[in-house]
C-alpha cells in the first residue's frame, strides 16, 4: 500500500447514553447491532448509491464483475445496493478511502505518454464504495460536531487527515494574523480603519470612553483572524472604513443596499459606493461627507 496515498477514516457510533456508567455503556455498545443498509435517493424511490453515474461506470464493474455496457449492469448495481449491509462494530469501522494518487481525479490515467494505461483507482475499491454510500445515509453525520444535537445522526465519520488539515490551516491563519498585527501595531490610523471595517466600536458603549486602539486591534487579530486578514488585505480598506463610519454616525443613511445622502443615491451596493468615492468627479461630495463625519466625531 502506498502510505502517502493512504487515507483512513472511521465510522463510529454516537451514543445517546453518555450519562450512563462507562461499563454499562461499553456493554450496551458491544451487544447492540448497528449497520448501514440501503436507502432511497432524496425525493425519489430509487435506491441510493452515493456515487455519481461516472463513478458507478468506473467502480462497480470491479465489484459486480460485469461491464458497464452490459444491458443488465444498472439492474445489478441496484441489486448490490439493495442488499448492502455495512456493519459498524462497537469500536467503529475503519475504511481505506485513499486513491493511488490523491492529488489527481478518480479514473484519470496516471501513466506517462509511452507507458501502459494506469488508472487512478481507490487503494481499496470496496471500502471506497462503502464510504461513499455511507456518507449519504440519513443516519450518518460527516463529523462528530455535525452529529451533536441531531438525534437522527447515530453514526459519524472521523477523518483524522481532514481534522489535521483543518488544524494546520487554522494555525497558518493565526500565524498570518499575528504577523499582520505586529507589522501594523504602530500605525494608529490603519488600526482604527481595520476596527471600523470589522464593525468594532472605538468607544465603550456604557461609559463612552475611548477604547485602547492597540488592545482592540490585537483582540481582533486573535478573535477574528480571517476577517482581520481580509480587512488588511482589502485594497478598499480606507473607503469601506469611511462608509461604515458615515452610516454609524448617520452622515448618510442606508436603505437596504442603497446609500442615500441628501436624497441622492450614491450607490446600490457597498461596491458601487466605493467606486463612486473613487471617481475624481465625486471628490467634492467625498470631502463634504468627511467634513460632516469630523463634526460628529
Amino acid at each position: 500500500m502506498n502510505t502517502k496515498s493512504s487515507t483512513i477514516i472511521e465510522i463510529k457510533r454516537r451514543s445517546n447514553l453518555a450519562h450512563q456508567d462507562a461499563k454499562v455503556l461499553e456493554l450496551y455498545q458491544s451487544k447492540a447491532k448497528v449497520s448501514i443498509g440501503s436507502y432511497f435517493m432524496r425525493d425519489s424511490k430509487k435506491t441510493a448509491t452515493g456515487l455519481s453515474f461516472e463513478e458507478i461506470d468506473f467502480l462497480m464493474p470491479y465489484l459486480i464483475d460485469n461491464s458497464s455496457s452490459d444491458r443488465e449492469f444498472r439492474k445489478e448495481v441496484t441489486a448490490y445496493f439493495d442488499a448492502i449491509d455495512t456493519k459498524i462494530p462497537a469500536e467503529g469501522l475503519k475504511l481505506e478511502i485513499g486513491l493511488k494518487d490523491n492529488s489527481k481525479p478518480l479514473g484519470v490515467n496516471l501513466a506517462g505518454k509511452d507507458e501502459p494505461v494506469k488508472l487512478n483507482t481507490p487503494l481499496n475499491i470496496e471500502d471506497y464504495v462503502v464510504y461513499k454510500h455511507a456518507i449519504g445515509h440519513p443516519i450518518v453525520a460527516t463529523s462528530f460536531e455535525d452529529a451533536q444535537g441531531n438525534y437522527h445522526k447515530t453514526l459519524y465519520v472521523v477523518d483524522k487527515k481532514k481534522q489535521q488539515d483543518k488544524a494546520d490551516s487554522s494555525r497558518k491563519i493565526a500565524d498570518k494574523a499575528l504577523a499582520l498585527y505586529l507589522a501594523n501595531s504602530e500605525d494608529t490610523p490603519k488600526m482604527k480603519q481595520v476596527l471600523i471595517y470589522l464593525g468594532i466600536t472605538l468607544r465603550d458603549i456604557k461609559t463612552g470612553q475611548a477604547k485602547d486602539v492597540n488592545t482592540e486591534f490585537k483582540k481582533a487579530s486573535i478573535n477574528s483572524p480571517v476577517g482581520f486578514i481580509k480587512a488588511l488585505e482589502d485594497e478598499d480598506l480606507t473607503y469601506i472604513a469611511y462608509i461604515n463610519s458615515f452610516v454609524a454616525k448617520k452622515v448618510l443613511r442606508r436603505e437596504g443596499n442603497r446609500f442615500i445622502f441628501e436624497n441622492e443615491n450614491l450607490g446600490n451596493s457597498e461596491k458601487d459606493f466605493v467606486e463612486y468615492l473613487k471617481e475624481s468627479k465625486n471628490e467634492g461630495t467625498f470631502e463634504i461627507l468627511k467634513a460632516r463625519l469630523k463634526e460628529l466625531s
